[in-house]
């Protein structure tokens, strides 16, 4: 399975995405989340690091997501798809499109 960079160079890439990230493996255990990802969930990258998606943010346990995801991780590039987040301390529901795509190393 391809790693995800760990060097500065790389962290402040992903952090310098405008779109939320999150970097699962195939266990579906978190390995990168970004800051955009911190500021729509209210989860810090530290708390996120190392658990299971589903425990860090219920979103993933949406059946959905969780059939994208899981296409991703078989190496499949699924369509994106449309889904509704109610952010920390926000009764309002944001609409949200998520893309799962794998993450693949140079031999692919």
């Amino acid at each position: 399975m391809a790693r995800v960079p760990t060097n500065g160079v790389a962290k402040s890439l992903l952090d310098s995405l405008t779109e939320a990230l999150v970097v699962l493996d195939s266990t579906l255990q978190v390995l990168e989340w970004n800051a955009p990802m911190e500021h729509l969930t209210g989860v810090g990258r530290a708390q996120a690091i190392g658990r299971s998606a589903e425990t860090v943010l219920p979103l993933f346990r949406d059946p959905a997501l969780a059939a994208s995801v899981r296409r991703a991780a078989a190496g499949e590039t699924p369509d994106a798809i449309e889904l509704l987040h109610t952010a920390p301390g926000d009764d309002r529901a944001l609409g949200l499109v998520a893309r799962c795509v794998p993450w693949r190393d140079d031999a692919g």
